[in-house]
């Protein structure tokens, strides 16, 4: 059908229609990393001599300002020394943005972290330039 204007118009033969999702959304936001990690020369001195590697997953408590409140281990990456470490380490470092409710107001939320941890048994030191 024709309109006022310079372009063409058009009808349409579509059957969708809107709102008709299946989704569990509210409008809010949740929780993200901003900022902060865990590096390989983060690995304690007595982890390093002997190949390992293994995942820590660490539920992460943020709340409505963004700063880490609580992070206990869910699944252990087989060294208890890394596994403490990684939430030490979160506390210390990482910067979230705060999760969002429907209205858009900061709420506290968790998130879950998975960091993985590699060694190969060797650390060379950097060589100096020549």
């Amino acid at each position: 059908m024709p309109g006022p204007g310079s372009g063409a118009g058009g009808a349409g033969q579509g059957t969708g229609s809107g709102n008709s999702g299946a989704g569990e959304g509210n409008g809010g936001r949740d929780v993200e990393l901003i900022g902060g990690r865990i590096k390989d020369s983060d690995i304690p001195e007595p982890l390093r001599g002997a190949a390992f590697s293994g995942t820590t997953r660490a539920e992460v408590a943020v709340n409505a300002h963004g700063q880490v409140t609580a992070c206990r281990t869910l699944r252990a990456s087989g060294k208890s020394l890394l596994d403490d470490l990684t939430c030490r380490l979160i506390f210390q470092r990482f910067r979230f943005r705060p999760a969002l409710d429907a209205q858009g107001q900061p709420r506290s939320d968790t998130i879950i972290y998975d960091h993985d941890w590699s060694v190969a048994g060797q650390f060379e030191e950097d060589s100096p330039e020549r």
